[in-house]
């Protein structure tokens, strides 16, 4: 099961979504990478304290916006995970 979590909204849809039958989630309206790092790190943080084994939730990027499609390297560099320089579950479209 997918949710989707609106940039706009993040905290109260992460809130609402992140339980150990989801899957992933489309984060939509997302037009910076810092964006998708407050993301990426609620979803951390819920993972944990809801039992959840960390990484367990897929993120895929909505470059829904004119602004989003603008700053899409940057936000696709942001999802290259820095440790290891490979793609984590994290999806763009």
């Amino acid at each position: 099961m997918f949710a989707q979590a609106d940039c706009d909204l993040l905290y109260a849809d992460l809130h609402a979504a992140v339980c150990t039958e989801l899957t992933g989630v489309v984060i939509s309206h997302a037009e910076s990478a810092s964006q998708i790092s407050e993301a990426d790190s609620l979803i951390g943080r819920l993972e944990e304290e809801r039992g959840i084994v960390p990484g367990t939730v897929e993120k895929v990027v909505a470059l829904d916006t004119a602004k989003a499609d603008q700053e899409a390297q940057q936000i696709a560099c942001y999802t290259v995970n820095t440790s290891t320089g490979e793609l984590p579950a994290t999806g763009i479209v």
